[in-house]
Parts: C-alpha cells; sequence; structure tokens
C-alpha cells in the first residue's frame, strides 16, 4: 500500500504564507534552541512581542507576553504560556534554515513527517517510505519522546526536525511511545529524496491513474504539470488525487494546484484577517487545466492546504472525497525572518473553504467514508485490527487449532509481549474464534487498500468506459 507544512514592520525582512500542520525530519543534531541566548533571545523576545501584537490574528496583550517572556526564560514558553496555538512558533537562526529546505528538495536526515498533536505532543504523521526511518519501524502516530536524550516537551516540530538531521551516516536515537511501550531507535542518516508528486497507472485500470501529493512545496507545481500531461499523452480517462498524510505546506501552492482541476475564477478558499475582513483567493493562469473526473482520497492526517484543495474540489462539485475525516487546520501562518537570522511563524489569518465552511478542529468529512483500522487504536494505544501474513494457525481457548488464510482480518484483544503472540478474534461466515497467533504471522496493514479500491470504483462510475465499471 503506497501510505505514507506581509504587512512587514521595521524589523522584519520578508513574509512567507505558510499552511503546514507538520515538518520533514531529515539534517544536523544541535543544542536545544528553546533555550533562550543571551542577547540574541531577548533581542528576538522583543521583535516577536511587536509581531505578536501588531500581526497576530487575535487581540493580545503586550504586558502579559512580556510578563510570560521573563516567567518562562525562553520565547517558545512564553508563546506556550500566552496562546492556545501551537501553530505559532519561534526558530533560532538554524531551525528557521531548516525549515526553508522543507519547501525544497532533498537531504540528509531519516526520513519522518512530524506535527504536534492536540496535547501538543510531537507524532509521527508518516514516515517516507523507502527512508532510514521507514526500514527503522517507525508507524504513523508513534510520540517521539526524545531526541539523542533531549526530551521533546515543548519542542518546536522546527527544532525536533533540525535534531533529527545531520551528515549522511551519522546517528540519532529515538525514544518513542507506542501506546503503553517505550521503544528504543537508533537510526543512521542517509540521503532523502521526496517527491512532491507521484503517479502511475491503477494496476487492473490501466485508464486510472494515481496521482499522489506528499507537500506543497515549491516543487510540486511543476511536478503536478509534469505528471497531468503524461497522464493526458497516454489516454488517461480519470485520476485519484491521494492527499493521504499530506500535511500542508505553502498557500500559494496550493491555489495553483487547484487551479490545475478548476475552471478560471472559481474560488479556492476564503481568507479571513484579523480585523475579520474577508477575501476570496480564486484560481489562477495555469498552463492546462485537466477536465477529467476526479476523486479525492483523503485521512486524518490530510492537514491545512491539502484541506483547502480537498475543500476547493469538493465545494465546486468538481470531485468525490473518499476516505476519513481530515486533520482539521483552518489557520494560516506567516513566517517573519528575525534581524538574528531566526524567524517567527504567526498565525495571521483563518481561512474557510471554498464554499464558506470553517473546518478548523473539524476537518471535512468525505462523501465516502472508509475507515482503516490500522489507523485506529484501543484505549491501551494496542491496534484495532491485524492482518495475517500468510496462511497461520490460531490457537483458541480450548485448545483447538484453526487455520486462518493469508490477508485475514483479525481483531485485537491483546498481547503477550514474552511470548510474542497477540490474541485476537477471527471471524467467518460460519463461526467466530478467539485465541492466540504467534506475532511473526501478522502485519498491522491490510495488504488491500481498501480506501483506494473505494475511490476506483466511485470513479469507475464517473466513466463512459463499461469495461471500467465491470473491471471494478
Amino acid at each position: 500500500m503506497r501510505q505514507r507544512r506581509r504587512l512587514a514592520i521595521l524589523i522584519v525582512l520578508a513574509a512567507l504564507l505558510f499552511l503546514g500542520a507538520s515538518s520533514v525530519a531529515f539534517r544536523g543534531a544541535r543544542a536545544d534552541s528553546q533555550a533562550a541566548k543571551p542577547a540574541e533571545g531577548l533581542a528576538d523576545a522583543l521583535q516577536v512581542i511587536a509581531l505578536l501584537k501588531t500581526q497576530y490574528v487575535d487581540p493580545i496583550s503586550s504586558l502579559d507576553l512580556m510578563k510570560n517572556y521573563l516567567t518562562a526564560g525562553t520565547i517558545g514558553g512564553m508563546l506556550s504560556k500566552s496562546l492556545d496555538d501551537p501553530y505559532t512558533r519561534y526558530m533560532d537562526k538554524a531551525a528557521f534554515s531548516d525549515m526553508m529546505i522543507d519547501t525544497r528538495g532533498s537531504f540528509f536526515g531519516i526520513g519522518l513527517y512530524i506535527a504536534l498533536d492536540q496535547d501538543e505532543r510531537l507524532i509521527v504523521v508518516a514516515p517516507i517510505e523507502g527512508t532510514p526511518a521507514k526500514r527503522a519501524g517507525i508507524k504513523s502516530g508513534d510520540h517521539i519522546v526524545k531526541i539523542d536524550d533531549k526530551s521533546t516537551r515543548f519542542m518546536s516540530t522546527d527544532q525536533a526536525a533540525s535534531l533529527m538531521r545531520g551528515p549522511k551516516d551519522t546517528a540519532v536515537d529515538l525514544i518513542i511511545q507506542r501506546g503503553k511501550e517505550e521503544l528504543f531507535f537508533t537510526i543512521k542518516r542517509d540521503e532523502i529524496n521526496v517527491p512532491a508528486v507521484t503517479t502511475e497507472a491503477v494496476e487492473n485500470h490501466p485508464k486510472l491513474y494515481h496521482l499522489e501529493l506528499s507537500a506543497f512545496s515549491e516543487e510540486t507545481v511543476p511536478q503536478l504539470e509534469k505528471a497531468l500531461r503524461e497522464i493526458q499523452s497516454k489516454g488517461g480517462e480519470g485520476i485519484i488525487l491521494d492527499l493521504r498524510y499530506n500535511p500542508g505546506g505553502l498557500l500559494n501552492t496550493a491555489i495553483s494546484v487547484a487551479s490545475y482541476f478548476l475552471d478560471k475564477d472559481q474560488n479556492v478558499l476564503q481568507i479571513i484577517d484579523r480585523k475579520q475582513g474577508k477575501e476570496i483567493k480564486k484560481t489562477v493562469d495555469v498552463p492546462l487545466r485537466t477536465k477529467l473526473p476526479v476523486v479525492v482520497l483523503v485521512n486524518k492526517y490530510s492537514a491545512s492546504a491539502s484541506e483547502i484543495l480537498t475543500g476547493a474540489l469538493k465545494d465546486n462539485a468538481r470531485a468525490k472525497v473518499v476516505g476519513t475525516k481530515t486533520f482539521g487546520k483552518g489557520l494560516v501562518q506567516t513566517i517573519f525572518p528575525l534581524t538574528s537570522g531566526g524567524a517567527v511563524s504567526l498565525t495571521t489569518q483563518r481561512y474557510l473553504t471554498a464554499g464558506g465552511k470553517d473546518i478548523n478542529k473539524l476537518g471535512i468529512k468525505p462523501d465516502y467514508v472508509v475507515s482503516i483500522l490500522e489507523e485506529e487504536s484501543r484505549e491501551d494505544g494496542l491496534p484495532v485490527a491485524l492482518w495475517t501474513k500468510e496462511a497461520a494457525e490460531l490457537k483458541t481457548e480450548d485448545g483447538k487449532t484453526v487455520k486462518v488464510p493469508s490477508g485475514s482480518q483479525l481483531e485485537v484483544a491483546g498481547r503477550d509481549e514474552k511470548q510474542k503472540r497477540w490474541q485476537v478474534e477471527y471471524k467467518t461466515d460460519q463461526a467466530q474464534y478467539k485465541g492466540w497467533i504467534s506475532e511473526e504471522n501478522l502485519q498491522q496493514f491490510n495488504p488491500v487498500d481498501l480506501q483506494l479500491q473505494k475511490a476506483i470504483e466511485v470513479l469507475s462510475d464517473q466513466l463512459p468506459s463499461s469495461e471500467l465499471k465491470q473491471a471494478s
């Protein structure tokens, strides 16, 4: 299965509108930048306070900010105490440099998309396919507790990403919380190449194309245009636009991407500024606009710019949406560089979807909800379900042996860590069995991508080709 972030006052050099809910963890270990540095820390703090007072989306007291800075001793601590907003964050010079790398190409690191969850804990959105983190066994939903013995509590995604980057073949130590388990990983850094767009013909459906967007970066638009031209040249009849695990990125990129699928002058989103003024962002001029039928795939990790694109296609009746409810980030950040070389990311605007829907903390509900059990976990942190890798034997409570075919779904009842086995429930049309099965015979992910299969079905129903419909 293919699975898998203006008005400037004198202290600001430039501003970048940014919509990412996470960062990509890729370059070298260094001291924790949360600690304020003499002179530079105070100078940055005063600049950040001025920016918060004049640019932040909600009114905020300068006196409270200064009080919290003096109490916390760090800019990050001030922001945490003053705001209920994990997206407003301070970056020192190194972290800002790393963040700018995230909008470009390849670098050395371990290969993780990371974010802050609702409790402001550092969470893995997804490991990137073919990277050291993926090979080491890091999983979506893992919480990163420590990076090289540094606690990630109150650490920004930028700081965490910077700590996990570094020269090729150097190692980073991670302590991971997975449910109730605490796991230790030592991962060797390597070159990380992250194509923003990948595409391939759907197996058994040669006229349908699976187009996956992993991020909204500087490279996304040219890569998307190239992919669409290839699909067009090969006689493609439909596109499955996969935004699962896509954490977002640049606002202008999201608008440009939407423009390849929508008509001229169609609404993409509505922006609400700090004075409650509304600005409607419409499609922009692009070299081509595809008219092929589209189905969008999303999940709970599809955030921010992904939600803008999904909302634009859904609200304009351009595409049906399949998957699970999206992340729910309806805020826009502006990156303000500071005179020290660092920067601050401030929430300066809110946005509504093209049709005027507020999705912040709510997400977008798909037209066709297809839950993926491996994305869910029980209260004890264990997965809801597992699947057999190959045909396996289940030992029931009364000593019987039941043959379980490969690819069978098993509901998790418990785990025996010492004996490396899982207690599961296996259901057939005729009976239900509960017992134990060896861990080596199990895998967490369904070998069949149920969401993709549903997207193929929905897309095929929109096509004139009866052959495609029958094949579904």
